[in-house]
Parts: structure tokens; C-alpha cells; sequence
């Protein structure tokens, strides 16, 4: 693989060191429960090069959390490093504890500020670091070294985050449901977390999760998901039918509209594949009749991974959730070619 400048000749060297897959100026890899990439961006006419490094959350936190660098304390002191801000300063406290904040002020160090624009910020969804090449520059590495030190940095913040996370409460209006939830987790022997509020298992054979979504301030969605066994293959778009002209609804959608013959089903569903033989035998009578009994709980969207299901927070209950969840799976297992005959148990 060829690079065109030093800087990305070193994405491709931290990239090996790492075991990520790069391109010529981005590489990335997974890891538990978060990912890294890093990424060179050349010098343009108004902005010069630059290399930003993120972390990304498998699940977004629900906190309203922004952290952000500003002036390097000469004491090397968190505070006057870091503005912080959340929704519930309890919530916030609780997650920035002295681990998270050692390792933000490691991820700090050795950046260089790119005019103006936070050197270290970390949201509900991960953290992003950007700075300088010249930031390696008088260390003991180069620029491969350096960027794999950035990488690291990150990932260990992602770390922290996520360890902290396990010891903050759930938002204030979500307790009444956390409870429920709790209480759902230890009958079932599914998993339990509080923040971001989650409950996570299998049913059918099918992985699924309740995950609160903030959309607000201190303002939450539920967002139930369940996963195909196998990823169907079929280029799957699927959810309500839109009220327009069907040319309308053609120059939005690469894949053909899929109509099954079951003029109920077909006028409430937007069913959309690129392998109509087989999808007929995937949405077969079975099916119909479980997406339509799942269309009750509330609208539904799903592709060729699975199914989602968005519900209000407000005023939702633990069993209610349960309820939706269960019909969520069924669905999901019936268009995966399970039988719903054999149940070992509902959750597990």
C-alpha cells in the first residue's frame, strides 16, 4: 500500500502495530464495547493537518455529557484542564471519577492545539481527540509511535467511561423503570445496567436489548432491539407504508417494493428487497401474522441485521417493555426460520 505523505505513511505503520485495517489516511479497529479509529486530514488552504483519534461507545451514554479541554493547567490539575457539563450534576459526578479523569488528563497530554478547536472532548457517545502531527515531536517516538500512543489514550478513556458508568444512576425520571427493570433482570437472568438504563438477553435464540435513548435534555425514547441469528441477505427495508403516490415512494428506495398478496399486510408495510424469490418465503403467512400482532406495540423499522422498536419513556412500565420486547423477538425469530414451538423459557 502506497502513501502520499509522511504523516500517512505513519497511519499505515500504527495501523500494523495496532492489527487495524487502514486506508491511506484512516485506520480502525474494535474493541470491547467501544471502537478506535485515527485519521490524517492533509493541510488545506485555511486549515492545517491535523490527527483526530476517537473512541466510539457501543451504546450511547444518557447523561447530556460534554467534557471539553480548554488551557492546560501548569499543575496538571483536572479542573482547570476540563469544563464539564451533563444534565444531573449527581449523574455527571458520579461518572467522572478519579480514574476517568486521570486517564482524560493522559489523553490530554502531548496534544497540540489546531486553531482554536478542543484538543479533548468527550460525549455521550465517545471521546475525539484532536491535535497537531507536532505533538510527537521531542518525544522518545515518531509519528506511527505517536499515533498509537493517541489510540491507546482514547481507548483507555473509553475504559474508564464504561467502568464508571456502571456506578451511576439512572436518570432521575427513569428510576421508576430502572426498578422495574432490575427487578425484570434478576427473575430472568438477563443483564441489567443502569446507564446508559439497559436491559439485554435472549429469547428464541434471539439477542435482543432495551436501551434509553436521550433525545433531550433529561428527555428519554426506549429503543428495542432484536437480532436476525443471520443476517438475512435480502437488502431489507422495512417499516410502515407512506401515505404517497407509489412513484413517490420509488425515487427513495434502490430496492423493489415487495407485496406479498396480503392486501392487509401490504397496505400497512413498506416491505422493500432486492431478492423478491426469497423474501416471499420470508414473509411468509407466519410472519404476517407476527409483524402484525408486533405493529400494535407501536411502529417498527428493520433491515437485513433485525428489528427496532421505538417506544415513549414517559409513563412506560417495566412489564409493558417486557411485553413489546417478547413480541419484538418473536418476530424476529419467525422471519430468522425459527419455530416458536420450542421455548426452553422466555428469557434467558
Amino acid at each position: 500500500m502506497l502513501f502520499q505523505t509522511p504523516y500517512a505513511w505513519a497511519i499505515g505503520r500504527a495501523a500494523q502495530q495496532l492489527g487495524a485495517g487502514a486506508s491511506e489516511n484512516r485506520f480502525g479497529l474494535v474493541r470491547r464495547r467501544h471502537s478506535l479509529s485515527a485519521e490524517f486530514r492533509p493541510a488545506r488552504r485555511h486549515s492545517p493537518a491535523a490527527f483526530v483519534v476517537r473512541a466510539e461507545l457501543d451504546a450511547a451514554l444518557d447523561l447530556g455529557l460534554s467534557i471539553t479541554s480548554g488551557a492546560t493547567d501548569v499543575w496538571g490539575r483536572f479542573a482547570p484542564s476540563f469544563v464539564v457539563y451533563g444534565d444531573e450534576p449527581t449523574r455527571v459526578g458520579a461518572l467522572v471519577s478519579g480514574t476517568v479523569q486521570a486517564a482524560l488528563m493522559a489523553a490530554l497530554e502531548h496534544t497540540v492545539d489546531v486553531e482554536g478547536r478542543p484538543r479533548v472532548q468527550l460525549l455521550d457517545t465517545g471521546l475525539r481527540i484532536e491535535t497537531s502531527p507536532s505533538g510527537g515531536e521531542g518525544l522518545p517516538f515518531g509519528e506511527d509511535a505517536y499515533l498509537v500512543h493517541l489510540t491507546e489514550a482514547a481507548s483507555s478513556v473509553a475504559a474508564a467511561v464504561l467502568e464508571a458508568a456502571r456506578h451511576v444512576p439512572a436518570a432521575a425520571s427513569l428510576a421508576g423503570l430502572a426498578g422495574q427493570l432490575e427487578r425484570i433482570a434478576r427473575e430472568t437472568g438477563m443483564k441489567y445496567r443502569p446507564t446508559p438504563l439497559t436491559l439485554k438477553g435472549r429469547r428464541h435464540g434471539v439477542e435482543c436489548r432495551v436501551l434509553a435513548s436521550r433525545v433531550a435534555a433529561l428527555g428519554y425514547q426506549l429503543i428495542l432491539e432484536a437480532r436476525f441469528v443471520e443476517p438475512l441477505g435480502l437488502g431489507l427495508s422495512l417499516g410502515d407504508r407512506a401515505d404517497a403516490p407509489g412513484f413517490f415512494e420509488d425515487l427513495f428506495h434502490e430496492a423493489p417494493r415487495l407485496t406479498t398478496g396480503d392486501a392487509d399486510f401490504d397496505a400497512r408495510f413498506e416491505v422493500r428487497v432486492s431478492d423478491q424469490h426469497r423474501a416471499r418465503a420470508v414473509f411468509g403467512e407466519v410472519a404476517r401474522r407476527q409483524l402484525n400482532q408486533l405493529r400494535r406495540s407501536g411502529p417498527f423499522a428493520g433491515d437485513d441485521r433485525g428489528l427496532t422498536l421505538r417506544l415513549p419513556a414517559l409513563h412506560a412500565t417495566g412489564d409493558g417493555v417486557i411485553a413489546a420486547l417478547g413480541a419484538l423477538c418473536d418476530a424476529t425469530a419467525v422471519l430468522s426460520g425459527l419455530s416458536l414451538e420450542r421455548r426452553a423459557g422466555p428469557y434467558r
